[in-house]
């Protein structure tokens, strides 16, 4: 009838460094540093409640600043719609935003993920077909900061997508 679960994550990145005097001196690239960070801090905890709602709260402190990762509140077996998420979440829109950094094959994303929303506060549906093969998201959200935070001019209102399907 109800679950509630710790949850957390610590990934830290270590760098030795060596560089050599040549690029240094002859082609002018200051020397590189040593050192180390954590990339990911993170602790929260989710909920489930008679199968049919949800919630998620998790925060990430790496950057020494409090920032939301997921804080929403999950409806399931809504007619129609199947799930219903409202809060702040990541928007349904890349595969590789998608997945959780447990998930991924390097630390950091490629790229082309700077092209992809990441989390924002917002409403979102997201129904599954033919044993979750067919599946597809759309949401509309509010441009936030990390805190959850989008007042004034300056924010936009975000429509975002996402259909996929895996064949027989």
């Amino acid at each position: 009838q109800f679950r509630f679960a710790l949850i957390g994550r610590l990934q830290n990145d270590w760098a030795i460094v060596d560089s050599s005097r040549a690029l240094s001196d002859e082609l002018g690239i200051d020397e590189f540093q040593s050192g180390t960070e954590f990339r990911r801090a993170r602790i929260g905890f989710e909920a489930e409640l008679y199968r049919d709602f949800g919630f998620k709260f998790e925060v990430d402190v790496a950057s020494g600043d409090v920032a939301f990762k997921d804080v929403y509140f999950a409806v399931r077996n809504v007619p129609l719609v199947q799930n219903l998420r409202i809060g702040h979440f990541k928007e349904p829109f890349s595969l590789e935003q998608l997945t959780s950094s447990v998930n991924i094959t390097f630390m950091e994303r490629s790229l082309a993920d700077v092209f992809a929303p990441e989390r924002n506060t917002g409403i979102g549906i997201h129904p599954t077909y033919f044993d979750e093969r067919l599946t597809w998201a759309v949401g509309a959200f509010r441009e936030t900061d990390d805190t959850g935070f989008g007042f004034g001019d300056e924010q936009n209102y975000d429509i975002a997508t996402r259909i996929t399907g895996l064949p027989w």
